[in-house]
């Protein structure tokens, strides 16, 4: 028998499933913008062998300079527990791939973009309290979530850097938009077999989210903390559903000497 309270989420599973064709898409769409982004920080950030340059180009852009575009990777991991629908937090993390632009105000002060990509993983507690996503226990179950976000921040820079980076504090506002949904789950059968199972959904989570973020980093080394503003789960499903923390803290690599 399938508790009462979890009906309705079936009913919506199924109705909102997405096929594999609009997925896909998705998946393309992620692939060319970091190919996007990609090519251009190396074409900002580099002069072509045997190009003319105009020095009064070249001197806009660079590390300390007025303006300057550069990819950096991340790991971050949620600060805190629930006592619903449980996770393991060493196995839990996000992994985020980005370009971030910075337009120098002073030698103090700037002002930037940041575009990112964000691949959000839990892995699921299997035991007889679990409520989220299912009630049945499974050898393993993970949720991916996969986001798309933007980022405005304010740069306070400190110290000595020359025409590098530096050290410098962000202080930024990030919205995240929810473009996959995946729940991996698999099962032990007779003998040594196994199933696998991967499932494509937007049911349970807001479709946007917000998040205050703050980073201190020393030139290539970036630490960074972000606070999720409102709830990951729809406002359907508060009663049934426990919050997942909305402190998450991690280290950044900017990809620049």
């Amino acid at each position: 028998m399938v508790p009462e309270n979890l009906e309705y989420i079936i009913k919506d599973i199924q109705v909102n499933f997405i096929n594999n064709r609009i997925t896909m898409k998705k998946i393309h769409f992620i692939s060319i913008f970091f190919i996007l982004t990609s090519f251009i920080n190396s074409y900002s950030q580099t002069k072509i062998m045997g190009e003319k340059v105009d020095d009064s180009t070249t001197k806009l852009w660079g590390p300390n300079l007025r303006n300057y575009i550069h990819g950096y990777i991340g790991i971050s991991f949620p600060l805190g527990k629930n006592s619903k629908n449980e996770f393991k937090h060493i196995a839990s993390n996000k992994i985020i791939l980005g370009a971030r632009y910075k337009l120098k105000l002073n030698q103090t002060f700037a002002i930037g973009v940041d575009l990112s990509y964000v691949s959000e993983r839990y892995k699921l507690t299997q035991n007889d309290k679990k409520t989220f996503p299912d009630i049945a226990i499974h050898k393993k179950q993970i949720l991916y979530l996969n986001r798309l976000g933007g980022e405005s921040y304010f740069r306070i820079n400190f110290g000595r850097r020359g025409n590098r980076v530096g050290k410098y504090i962000d202080l930024g506002y990030l919205v995240g938009y929810n473009i996959i949904d995946r729940l991996k789950t698999k099962d032990n059968l007779q003998g040594n077999s196994f199933i696998k199972t991967n499932a494509y959904y937007n049911v349970f989570f807001n479709n946007y989210n917000q998040y205050f973020s703050c980073r201190l980093a020393f030139n290539n080394i970036i630490l960074f903390y972000t606070y999720r503003i409102d709830d990951i789960f729809k406002s359907r499903y508060n009663q049934l559903l426990e919050e997942y923390p909305r402190n998450n803290f991690g280290i950044q690599i900017g990809m620049y000497k």
